[in-house]
This record gives structure tokens, sequence and C-alpha cells, in this order.
């Protein structure tokens, strides 16, 4: 078993055992920044491959001027004049 794959399955096992990352550590024949740096690593992989496997595209539903003007939510406009608006 690879450094990885080994380290990859303790990070595994400390996420499901519900104990303080310390205590977990303690257990182990490594110091806690080593554990931090896999556990890193192992989390922006599984990001990265979540984003590989969304549908990175979402429906927009277009509304009438009138009908947004009622559905608006939240708008937030930047000082470099970039408008941000959220509709219902």
């Amino acid at each position: 078993m690879s450094m990885q794959e080994q380290m990859y399955q303790d990070v595994k096992a400390w996420l499901t055992s519900g104990m303080k990352k310390k205590d977990f550590v303690k257990t182990k024949k490594y110091d806690i920044n080593k554990f931090d740096y896999w556990h890193r690593k192992y989390k922006a992989e599984r990001q990265s491959q979540e984003l590989r496997d969304s549908n990175n595209f979402k429906e927009v539903m277009l509304f009438t001027t009138e009908e947004a003007k009622e559905r608006k939510v939240l708008e937030i406009e930047l000082p470099s004049g970039i408008k941000i608006t959220v509709f219902e």
C-alpha cells in the first residue's frame, strides 16, 4: 500500500470515527502536521473530483422585467459598478 493510500485510509477512518483529530493522531506513528497535510490533500482531491462529476450548468429562468422586480431578493452593487442581483 502506498503512502497516499495509507494516509487517505487514515483520513477516512478519522472522518467516520467521531474522534477529535489530536486524539486520533495520538494513536498513530506520525504527527498532526503530517496528518493535516494529507487531510488537506484528500479534501482538495475530493472537491476536485466532485466538480468534475457535477453538472456545471444551472437552469436559468427568465422573467419579464416586471416579474423580475417582484421576485428580487437581494441586490449588491460593487464600487466598480458591477451589480449582482439574486432573484427568488
